[in-house]
């Protein structure tokens, strides 16, 4: 009979040859769990790079754009279009509101919703000192990307008593400002 001992020492010398010859299967297991693991940390590290890229993109569009939250009323949109820096006035009494769309661009929303104000039906009413300050203000208020401007009908109204001043005006048909309708 087979004594405990060389039973022990039997089992012991079956179960080190079959670890041994696991070895290089458990090696290649470990080896391709690293190439993994380095794989998943490259591509960590380019979306990481792709990420960081966009951070001025964002704070550019948060720059060019208000926030939804922060334009309460009418009043507000009047301020955001902030039409006196152009040497242009608008009668604030009037300003109303007359559309809400939301852009989309290749039929997909981009975050941007387009306010439209109004003083005189459908069009915003602007006026200035001189003809040339009213060309001037409104080309300069449509290079801004946060607004957009429609048609736009300049006019010289000349009042027919010596003590009434020329009143230069323009109407833009539609009038509109952009915001960020996005969560922050």
């Amino acid at each position: 009979m087979i004594s405990n001992k060389k039973l022990v020492v039997g089992l012991g010398s079956v179960l080190g040859v079959t670890f041994i010859l696991a070895i290089p299967n458990a090696w290649q297991n470990l080896g391709g769990i690293a190439a993994r693991q380095a794989a998943a940390n490259f591509r960590l590290i380019e979306w990481k790079e792709a990420y960081q890229a966009l951070l001025p993109v964002n704070k550019r569009w948060e720059s060019s754009f208000v926030n939804f939250n922060s334009v309460p009323d009418q009043l507000t949109l009047t301020r955001i279009a902030h039409v006196e820096q152009y040497m242009l006035s608008l009668d604030v009494d009037k300003v109303k509101q007359v559309g809400s769309h939301e852009v989309l661009v290749n039929d997909r929303p981009v975050g941007l919703q387009k306010l439209c104000i109004a003083t005189d039906g459908d069009a915003l009413e602007l006026s200035a000192d001189s003809i040339y300050a009213v060309r001037n203000g409104v080309r300069e208020l449509a290079q801004r990307s946060d607004i957009e401007m429609g048609s736009i009908e300049i006019a010289v109204e000349r009042p027919t008593g010596s003590k009434e001043k020329t009143q230069y005006k323009a109407k833009v048909t539609p009038f509109c400002i952009r915001i960020r309708t996005d969560k922050n």
